[in-house]
């Protein structure tokens, strides 16, 4: 089994450039954070294998041709990874131009970029993405919930990159799960009711 991050940050102050491994909004430290020092604790021999085994998003490098499982978060405006409105499903692995939504999002109250957020990222494409097999889509908050409905309900449209969920969705023998909080479960079940409703009755 490998493992593929899907993105990292380029220099705030440099894009062409990644930002630092050890700078605390990088996904590396993010990583090291959350993962490596629980594995630690537990399982230094799952933390070796796991290490061996991933690797990061690089725009010069080819990516495998297909993913078994892709796991991505989805934004405020409907972006999945760093993939803004307007990427095309076709997009291989690139560095993206952040948009304000996305950098105010990622660093709220200027933590942990300050007033210098990183405007760029390096990012897998939908292309990889739609390889996978399987692909499971995760939000939080209020504020995604009017890109989930979309995603779901909304034309299938690269204004709304998450839409690619339901081009996989209609694919042979792949499957799309959507891991979501409460209230936007909420809101999903509510527009699926009322759309057998109204399905019902024409």
């Amino acid at each position: 089994v490998s493992f593929y991050h899907m993105d990292e940050y380029m220099n705030p102050k440099d894009p062409t450039r990644l930002i630092h491994a050890r700078h605390p909004g990088s996904f590396k430290t993010y990583w090291r954070k959350c993962v490596e020092e629980q594995l630690k604790k537990h399982d230094k021999r799952l933390l070796a294998q796991f290490n061996r085994r991933r690797h990061w998003p690089n725009p010069d490098l080819e990516s495998p041709q297909t993913f078994s499982i892709a796991i991505a978060g989805v934004g405020r405006e409907g972006h999945l990874a760093f993939n803004e409105r307007g990427t095309k499903f076709n997009q291989g692995t690139w560095i993206a131009e952040l948009s304000r939504s996305t950098q105010e999002a990622n660093n709220p109250r200027g933590v942990p970029f300050g007033e210098m957020p990183p405007t760029h990222a390096v990012t897998i494409g939908l292309k990889e993405i739609g390889t996978a097999k399987i692909l499971v889509v995760a939000a939080k908050g209020a504020s995604k919930k009017a890109a989930v409905l979309r995603a779901i309900f909304g034309k299938i449209t690269k204004d709304c990159p998450a839409s690619l969920a339901q081009l996989m969705a209609a694919q042979e023998g792949k499957k799309v799960m959507f891991f979501v909080c409460p209230e936007i479960y909420s809101a999903i079940y509510k527009k699926a009711k009322a759309r057998r409703a109204k399905a019902g009755k024409s």
